[in-house]
């Protein structure tokens, strides 16, 4: 039986499920999440994106920029969910060609959607170019 069983940051609802697995089967393994490894210019690195065009290729980053700004936000004070999913929402909607499928600021275990923030949030989102679906996320502290 192995011993733990990895998972990438931005796979946050993957993660989620495999961690209420182990728990439910009272499995001995370890969930380790490593931290994403992100392109030079951000994106996170993913089998998806070999079907970017270089036009989307080059506004796909617009993904991780929505989470830095939200993540700038959020340390400068800002702890409303509303307030946070609609920053990254605008940031994508300046890319025309970027279709949202969601944005998401929720609690980090159960995923639930927030409209107060503690000390932490995960903030995420979704969106396709072309006919690839982009995600990304990261943990506000």
């Amino acid at each position: 039986m192995p011993g733990g069983t990895w998972a990438s940051a931005h796979g946050v609802a993957a993660r989620a499920v495999i961690r209420q697995l182990v728990r439910d089967l009272d499995l001995p393994v370890a969930v380790i999440v490593g931290e994403t490894v992100r392109e030079t210019e951000g994106l996170a690195m993913s089998s998806r994106n070999v079907y970017l065009s270089p036009a989307e290729r080059a506004v796909a980053p617009v993904l991780y920029h929505a989470l830095q700004g939200t993540e700038a936000l959020f340390r400068s004070g800002e702890r409303s969910g509303e307030a946070l999913r609609a920053a990254m929402a605008r940031v994508v909607a300046a890319v025309p060609s970027a279709r949202l499928d969601y944005v998401s600021v929720a609690d980090c275990v159960t995923l639930q959607e927030l409209d107060q923030i503690g000390s932490q949030a995960l903030a995420s989102l979704a969106f396709r170019l072309g006919q690839t679906r982009l995600i990304d996320s990261l943990i506000l502290r």
